[in-house]
């Protein structure tokens, strides 16, 4: 503890000296410090605010109603059409199944009457649906095959046109080439038997398009594609009495320029396909059982500015059709109708199946009966001749 003593007054307190003024209270300080008042606190007064408010100014912008637009022009008849009910052919039986439900509930048909009936709703409605989605698919394939063949074709005449030109300029070419090496050999020839042989290079040097043409041969398989394989081919001038092409083996596509000596000559053209070939179905390679067929000779009159010739050897396909309760079963039955007569191994006849059946919305949840209809390739082929 600190603590202050009194001057003098025991043996801790510090000692009085008298140089110094220590004596207050005889002598006090004459000024008294001012008495501290009691806080008084300011009472606020607030001023009373009246806002104006003021208007604001007159808008840059000012929104004008729209002016009706007109009715569409054409649309009235259409929007009438759509208005009218029962536009469209109801499918779905509602109405006769309405009206069974009705006669029930009034008792006004027996049980056996109504089951009898609602089976008839069902087989006239399902046979109509089932057959404008067979009809409808039917459609679609066809004309699918038909633009996909046209497509084909004007491909592989284009090709033939400008291949032919190309072989058309060499044999011009060569045909000048042999007329000029004639007519250059006429020079040690005695003057007298030089006429003649000048006069027949200038003819070939002149030459005549018309009748030099080429012959295209084509192998064409199930569905427009080629049929790879091996064939034999003849050709034979018949206006002229000579053979043109005797080749026993050629592929699936063979050409060979050639010269007739009447610019609208008769052609005979014969074509067998040997040993095996193959097409394909669906991703599945198939190959063909070896055969020797021989279509019969075409005979053709070539067009006096034509100068291609075809000479096409075509597979032909042909339609099965059958019913099956099961995907196994019309496997089985596809098998049975062709896949053995054909060759064909039961994983290709079962993807055709599945593939149908995606396309057709076929399921076998019960023992009905499903139709299946299938357009497959044959063994039997056909041969045209044809020229542009």
């Amino acid at each position: 503890m600190f603590a202050e003593g009194k001057l003098g007054h025991c043996n801790v307190s510090e000692e009085i000296d008298n140089t110094r003024f220590w004596k207050w209270e005889e002598h006090p300080i004459p000024f008294e410090a001012p008495g501290i008042e009691p806080a008084t606190p300011i009472s606020p007064t607030p001023q009373p605010v009246n806002p104006t408010p003021t208007p604001f100014p007159q808008s840059l912008v000012n929104v004008v109603a729209p002016s009706a637009a007109p009715d569409p022009m054409g649309l009235t008849a259409a929007l009438q059409l759509l208005g009218t009910p029962n536009i469209f052919r109801d499918m779905s039986g509602r109405q006769e199944v309405a009206d069974l439900l009705k006669k029930l509930s009034d008792n006004s048909v027996s049980i056996a009457e109504a089951a009898n009936r609602a089976r008839e709703i069902q087989a006239k409605y399902g046979v109509d649906l089932d057959r404008q989605a067979r009809e409808e698919a039917l459609g679609v394939y066809k004309a699918a095959a038909e633009v996909e063949g046209k497509a084909i074709e004007a491909e592989a005449q284009r090709a033939a046109k400008a291949d032919a030109a190309t072989k058309e300029a060499t044999a011009k070419k060569a045909e000048i080439d042999a007329a000029n090496a004639q007519a250059e050999a006429s020079k040690n020839v005695p003057k007298g038997l030089r006429a003649p042989i000048q006069q027949a290079a200038a003819q070939a040097m002149a030459g005549n398009p018309i009748k030099s043409k080429v012959i295209v041969f084509k192998a064409v398989g199930y569905n427009g594609q080629v049929l790879e394989g091996e064939f034999g081919l003849a050709v034979r001038d018949v206006t002229g009495q000579k053979d043109l092409i005797a080749e026993p083996k050629v592929g699936a596509y063979f050409d060979k320029p050639v010269s007739f000596s009447v610019p609208d000559p008769v052609v005979e053209a014969r074509a067998r396909r040997i040993g095996t070939a193959q097409i394909r179905i669906l991703d599945e390679v198939i190959q063909l059982a070896p055969i020797d067929v021989v279509p019969g000779g075409k005979s053709y009159v070539v067009g006096k500015s034509h100068k291609v010739i075809n000479v096409t050897l075509k597979q032909a396909g042909r339609e099965v059709s059958f019913k099956a309760k099961s995907t196994n079963g019309a496997v089985d039955e596809l098998m049975n109708k062709w896949g053995a007569e054909l060759g064909v191994n039961k994983v290709v006849a079962a993807k055709l199946v599945s593939e149908y059946e995606k396309k057709h919305q076929i399921t076998h949840a019960t023992e009905e009966e499903k139709s299946y209809t299938f357009t497959v390739p044959t063994q039997t082929y056909s041969l045209e001749v044809t020229s542009f």
